[in-house]
């Protein structure tokens, strides 16, 4: 149960276990709250837990620690035929934890409230904008992008649109804008860091690295790192990419596994960056680059988006696991409590069911249909966000 509940809240990651200078610092810091009578009321807080509702007293203190204290297992499995076996291949073989001992560490407490009148940091300046910013993203199909008319759309969208619901049911505002911002793949947590957006709407993957940054809500995906390339290619593996030049989206884990790729196999890659994946696309499509590496349903999308089935194919092994979450602020526990309620609500509703078929089942608004099935790791993730309990 430890073990199917760290996996759903995002708290493994498949990197090595880092040395006690490496993990993260505890923070508790002084945050101003806004009541009724428009006077500030202060708090001490820390970094917020996740799915305390679910959680036993000895499962909070131990095993998912790990995420707030920095303390990660170490992950064996197979991948590419022996290749680097701590690279995670969650897709073929599952989850293999050898867990930290993590007794008495200190955890962070967090400390929420359900009266609407006091609130505090993002949920403040929402209480008082009456307005959401939406981070979405222009070519992330079918998570995040723009329709015929110019609209963001997609699976993404859909649930951040559930989770603006459930932000003014607690500020008791059923009249909240949204206001939608364009980010990329390089702005998009910068842009929830500087205040710019309250929600990062698109296909980010929630690792150790970005949660120095930001929070995450629950895994709403899980992908992997594949390649597209010209359907004349031929491919046996990783290794045709030797002397190839790869186009990747700059500020992607995809850059990284390629990188790290390249670097443990000297395969002499010249890797390409973009500023978002639909330049990438195109410096494929142009001829500029001989192969393009991403998430692989962002391939699909982009094959579906251009109707390029004749063109290019997506071949070989995942390169990475990438487990896609919603971004926020960090250290925000009531916005962070929202976002796992709201989450929480559309899986033991089966909205969530619903919504996974309406963008991956479906035709797409282009026309096109993906026909990719839920996978069995985001079924037992979901699983186990429903487990015992009851729509709020």
């Amino acid at each position: 149960m430890i073990l199917r509940e760290a996996f759903a809240t995002n708290h493994v990651d498949f990197i090595h276990q880092p040395r006690p200078e490496e993990r993260a610092p505890e923070h508790r810091s002084k945050d101003a709250r806004v009541s009724k009578d428009g006077r500030k009321r202060d708090r001490a807080r820390g970094h917020p837990s996740s799915f305390g509702s679910l959680r036993t007293a000895t499962q909070e203190g131990g095993l998912l620690r790990m995420r707030s204290e920095g303390l990660i297992s170490a992950v064996r499995c197979d991948w590419f035929h022996g290749i680097d076996r701590r690279v995670a291949s969650a897709f073929r073989i599952g989850v293999v934890i050898a867990a930290a001992s993590i007794g008495a560490a200190t955890g962070h407490a967090q400390v929420e409230t359900t009266d609407p009148g006091i609130v505090s940091g993002t949920l403040a300046r929402i209480k008082t904008t009456g307005t959401v910013r939406l981070g979405y993203r222009d070519a992330s199909i079918p998570f995040s992008y723009l329709d015929r008319s110019g609209r963001p759309i997609g699976y993404s969208i859909d649930i951040c649109n559930a989770i603006v619901e459930e932000i003014g049911r607690l500020l008791d505002r059923v009249d909240l804008k949204v206001d939608f911002v364009k980010v990329t793949s390089e702005t998009r947590l910068e842009a929830i860091v500087n205040d710019a957006i309250d929600l990062e709407c698109g296909s980010t993957t929630n690792n150790l690295e970005r949660r120095r940054l930001v929070d995450f809500s629950p895994m709403i995906f899980v992908s992997g790192t594949k390649i597209m390339v010209p359907v004349g290619t031929v491919w046996r593996d990783f290794r045709d990419l030797k002397g190839r030049k790869v186009v990747v989206t700059r500020g992607t884990t995809n850059a990284q596994a390629l990188k790290a790729l390249d670097q443990k196999f000297k395969l002499g890659i010249t890797l390409l960056e973009s500023p978002d994946h639909e330049e990438s696309y195109r410096m494929l499509a142009d001829g500029d680059a001989d192969a393009f590496a991403t998430d692989d349903i962002l391939l699909y999308g982009l094959i579906a988006q251009h109707r390029s089935q004749s063109r290019f194919k997506v071949v070989g092994e995942f390169l990475s696991y990438d487990p896609y979450g919603i971004a926020f602020r960090r250290n925000e526990p009531d916005l962070h409590a929202s976002v796992e309620r709201a989450v929480r609500n559309l899986v033991i509703a089966r909205d969530i069911d619903a919504i996974y078929a309406k963008w991956f089942e479906s035709r797409l608004p282009n026309g096109e249909r993906f026909n990719i099935p839920m996978s069995p790791q985001l079924e037992e993730s979901f699983k186990v966000i429903g487990e015992g309990t009851e729509p709020n």
